[in-house]
């Protein structure tokens, strides 16, 4: 059976993704080849997802926080 392409959903997984704050110039944990692939088979999340830590959750929220004051 073949998969089904399903539209990738950035809006969702991008800010919770523990690549969201790497240089765009480092191509090893870069945005660039989740975004090259705009249809995944059988899932709606980027190629290169993977979930941020706890930790890395609150320093992001905290950087954000900070960057609103």
């Amino acid at each position: 059976m073949v998969g089904d392409n399903k539209e990738v959903f950035f809006d969702v997984y991008c800010p919770q993704c523990a690549h969201k704050d790497v240089s765009e110039s480092d191509v090893k944990g870069s945005c660039w080849d989740c975004l090259e692939s705009p249809v995944n088979v059988d899932s709606h999340k980027p190629v290169n997802f993977k979930e941020a830590s706890e930790n890395e959750k609150r320093a992001n929220s905290k950087g954000n926080e900070e960057h609103s004051n």
